[in-house]
């Protein structure tokens, strides 16, 4: 019979549990996974969902030592075009590796879906090298800093001076533990689009490679800018992004450290 308990009905709810357990799975999907290049244990994770967490693996590798929700389909966050077609997801994950003592050092970028590029800054894990690497970019980046930005380094100079280079989390809270950095974008870029391959060979046109799904992305090692992405798309194309105003520090609470 076609009753609620028949085995094609048990079977239709089983089939749409299913189909929206892996909806759920795909939204929650892990997109990027990176060491971070100041702490050869700390493990930075970027969901699709746009969930940002780093991990030291060292000390505790199930629960993060930071965690941020990153509103990538919000106002701030989405294109028009993008909020009509649903919130975008995060798709791609690339540190500032190589690149100097500057605010690109402890940049994260995320690539989103809908084509738009995010910045996280600073992005920094709680460990002795992360900490000197912030006196040596303060040197750099001071003359040119903000007023939040002045407050941040003169309060993590004062915290650092009073806990030493090994002080536990405690005296370098602000620094490291309670300043939590600011989601910025979209940025502003200029693309230089390059097929991987050609129409001879198979390969993808450009305006084709334009709306192909981002695979990956990589900040270019530079000891000063321009800062250059590299954007690989799912159909073999590749991306080459000049960011033409680099991220500087921001915090979700710029106000809350007192002047030094």
């Amino acid at each position: 019979s076609g009753g609620t308990d028949s085995p094609g009905s048990a079977f239709r709810e089983a089939r749409a549990r299913a189909r929206g357990e892996a909806r759920v799975e795909a939204l929650d999907a892990l997109v990027g996974a990176r060491w971070h290049p100041l702490s050869p244990s700390h493990l930075v994770l970027l969901r699709a969902s746009g969930t940002l967490c780093m991990f030291d693996v060292c000390t505790d590798a199930s629960s993060p030592e930071l965690e941020l929700q990153l509103q990538i389909g919000s106002e701030l966050g989405a294109s028009r075009a993008g909020r009509a077609a649903g919130q975008p997801r995060a798709r791609a994950l690339a540190l500032g590796e190589g690149c100097g003592p500057g605010w690109a050092s402890v940049t994260a970028y995320i690539a989103a879906d809908d084509g738009s590029i995010f910045a996280l800054c600073p992005l920094l894990p709680r460990c002795p090298q992360a900490r000197w690497h912030v006196m040596r970019l303060a040197r750099e980046v001071r003359p040119g800093a903000s007023a939040a930005q002045r407050r941040w380094l003169s309060a993590f100079a004062r915290e650092l001076a009073a806990g030493g280079a090994d002080g536990g989390d405690e005296e370098l809270g602000c620094g490291l533990g309670r300043a939590r950095p600011m989601l910025q974008g979209p940025l502003p870029v200029v693309g230089a689009d390059a097929a991987a391959g050609s129409a001879a060979d198979g390969g993808a046109s450009t305006s084709d490679a334009a709306s192909a799904p981002t695979g990956s992305l990589l900040l270019v090692p530079a000891p000063h800018g321009p800062h250059v992405l590299v954007r690989a798309r799912l159909d073999g194309s590749v991306e080459l992004l000049l960011v033409s105003q680099p991220p500087t520090g921001h915090w979700e609470e710029e106000g809350g450290t007192d002047e030094g």
